[in-house]
C-alpha cells in the first residue's frame, strides 16, 4: 500500500474516534442536565409540600386542652395569655383581647369568624383555677376597678403595669385595655377611655382581699 494510501487511513481511523468520543461526550452531558432536571423538580416538589404543610399547621386551630400548663402566645397582643379564652372555633385569646376584638369587628382574630353574643357574658375559660387564685403586688394589694354593680380585680398584666406607674410617681398615664387607649388618673383615682372622657370609673389601690365581683370582666 502507497503511503498516501496508509495517511488517509489513519486520518478516517483518527476522526472516527474523535467522533465517537464527541458523541459519548454529549451523551453523558445530556444526562446529567436530564439529572438535574429531575432534582429540580423533585426539590421544588418537596418545598412546595413543605409550605403546604406548615400554611396547614398554622391555619389549623389551636386546641391546647382544658387546665393545660402550656404557656400560650395571644396573636392579638403577642404576650403570654392572661385568663386565656377558647372561641367557638378553637382559637385561643386572652379574654381582655376577645373582648377588644369583639367590641370592634365582632369576629375571630384569626379565621373570621363570628363570636356569639353572649360570649364575653360565657365565656369558654382554659383554666379557671388562676382566675379564682388569689393574686397580690409585692406588698400584698392590688388594683380595683368599680363597675355598676361593685368592684373588679385588674388581670395581673394590667396591675403590674398599674403599680409601676403609681411608684413612680406618674399623675396620670395611658395604658391599652381591651384594645382601647385608656388614661390612668392617680390624682383623682379614675380612669376613662382617652376618646371617651365622659366614661368615668373609679380606681382604688386596696387590700388584695378586698371583695370584688371577678377579675377584669370576668366573674368568679
Amino acid at each position: 500500500m502507497s503511503e498516501s494510501g496508509t495517511t488517509s487511513g489513519d486520518q478516517c481511523s483518527r476522526t472516527n474516534i474523535r467522533g465517537s468520543r464527541a458523541t459519548s461526550r454529549n451523551a453523558s452531558l445530556q444526562s446529567s442536565r436530564e439529572d438535574l432536571s429531575n432534582n429540580s423538580v423533585l426539590s421544588s416538589g418537596l418545598k412546595q409540600t413543605d409550605c403546604s404543610a406548615s400554611s396547614k399547621a398554622e391555619d389549623s386551630p389551636v386546641d391546647k386542652g382544658e387546665n393545660s400548663s402550656t404557656v400560650i402566645e395571644c396573636a392579638v397582643c403577642l404576650q403570654t395569655c392572661i385568663h386565656p379564652v377558647k372561641l367557638p372555633c378553637s382559637h385561643i385569646f386572652c379574654y381582655l383581647c376577645v373582648k377588644g376584638v369583639a367590641f370592634q369587628s365582632k369576629r375571630c382574630a384569626m379565621c373570621r369568624q363570628e363570636i356569639p353574643s353572649d360570649f364575653l357574658i360565657h365565656p369558654q375559660l382554659l383554666d379557671r383555677t388562676q382566675l379564682e387564685k388569689e393574686s397580690t403586688l409585692e406588698d400584698g394589694y392590688q388594683w380595683f376597678y368599680e363597675g355598676r354593680n361593685g368592684w373588679w380585680q385588674y388581670d395581673d398584666r394590667t396591675a403590674v403595669d398599674l403599680e409601676q406607674n403609681y411608684k413612680r410617681g406618674e399623675r396620670t398615664f395611658e395604658m391599652v385595655i381591651a384594645g382601647a387607649s385608656y388614661v390612668i388618673d392617680f390624682q383623682q383615682l379614675i380612669q376613662f377611655p382617652k376618646h371617651r372622657a365622659g366614661r368615668i370609673r373609679k380606681i382604688k389601690r386596696s387590700a388584695a382581699s378586698f371583695p370584688i365581683l371577678g377579675v377584669a370582666g370576668i366573674r368568679l
